[in-house]
């Protein structure tokens, strides 16, 4: 019983940890025109990547900027996860503007 009852919880804790927090309508603008980008420019198709905040930043935090990251489902089994073809897009906040696209290392 009390290996269920552990079980039950890291299931619980499992799937809270996938829960999405409300994003800001910036944020959301944000996500549409990295996703065009990944589109159109880049020519990946549907299903082929996700688009995340990023939650690693180094250096100095512009709060002017959105950083999102396009990772490829390719580079989710590689040594290191992200290197490859996934990228960080730099979304100008007001301007909805890319500013800047990185490739990870």
């Amino acid at each position: 019983m009390e290996k269920i009852n552990k079980f039950i919880v890291l299931a619980i804790l499992w799937s809270v940890s996938f829960m999405s927090f409300a994003l800001d309508s910036s944020e959301e603008k944000a996500f549409d025109v990295a996703k065009q980008y990944v589109l159109n420019e880049l020519k990946w198709n549907c299903g082929e990547f996700i688009i995340e905040l990023e939650d690693f930043i180094l250096g100095e935090i512009n709060t002017n900027t959105i950083i999102l990251r396009a990772k490829h489902k390719d580079d989710d089994h590689t040594a290191t996860p992200g290197a490859g073809k996934s990228i960080q897009i730099h979304v100008d906040k007001y301007s909805m503007e890319i500013i800047k696209v990185l490739g990870y290392q």
